[in-house]
């Protein structure tokens, strides 16, 4: 993966607004919205900033994802002192509630079979059967990008230089709105933003599985109900 600096989308920004000096946008103004920038294409598109970890699972059906995660990308498979187990798959709710509805209480033990997940619970799952808190898997979670400074490499990939620099761009005509009326150009920029945005969403789910393949409905980070 190709990286990029905090600085060269900073040099960028200012070249565009035609204020290489940084005299009316501070170049310590423009990096907080590089690092708000990331956060927003990582809030939108959770698979900008993924990480694969092996957690370990506490006792019970219900587990948390580490303090640096947004939300649950998937749970791939136990591991047991580093060696690879059995695979754990996603498992719809209403159909465990319908089927099992004492799954919660069911006897734990230390390897997962199921998982289920509710995009809107963000970093918390849920596993089948309950773990008797000995257990540990493999997760890939969507984080929180690191926060930087000029010299720093963003935590994203370069295929989000623009997608950041129409996001820094959108933020500084928002800022001179009030005395230069740029609210339209700030719109266009955030437009622009968004566009960008949806595209490259488009491209990489051409480029892996797709929910739509799933046996069970899937929600947007993969979380079924």
């Amino acid at each position: 993966m190709k990286v990029f600096t905090a600085k060269q989308v900073i040099d960028h920004v200012s070249f565009i607004l035609k204020d290489p000096e940084n005299v009316r946008w501070l170049r310590p103004i423009v990096l907080d919205y590089v690092n708000e920038a990331q956060l927003a294409v990582v809030r939108m598109l959770p698979s900008a900033n993924r990480v694969r970890t092996t957690i370990k699972l506490q006792e019970g059906t219900l587990q948390e994802l580490p303090d640096d995660a947004l939300s649950l990308i998937s749970v791939v498979k136990n591991v047991c002192e580093g060696v690879p187990g059995r695979a754990v798959r996603l498992a719809t709710r209403s159909v465990f509630d319908a089927m099992f509805p004492d799954w919660h209480d069911a006897w734990p033990e230390d390897v997962v079979q199921n998982y289920i997940y509710d995009d809107r619970e963000d970093t918390q799952f849920e596993v089948f059967p309950p773990n008797d808190g000995t257990g540990e898997v493999e997760v890939v979670y969507s984080a929180i990008p690191k926060r930087v400074e000029e010299e720093d490499t963003l935590s994203i990939g370069a295929e989000y230089s623009t997608i950041i620099t129409n996001y820094v761009l959108y933020k500084c005509a928002l800022l001179d709105s009030d005395f230069n009326g740029t609210q339209g150009l700030a719109q266009y920029y955030y437009q622009l933003f968004l566009t960008e945005l949806k595209g490259q969403d488009e491209s990489a789910s051409k480029q892996g599985p797709s929910p739509s393949h799933a046996s069970a409905p899937i929600g947007a980070n993969g979380g079924t109900e």
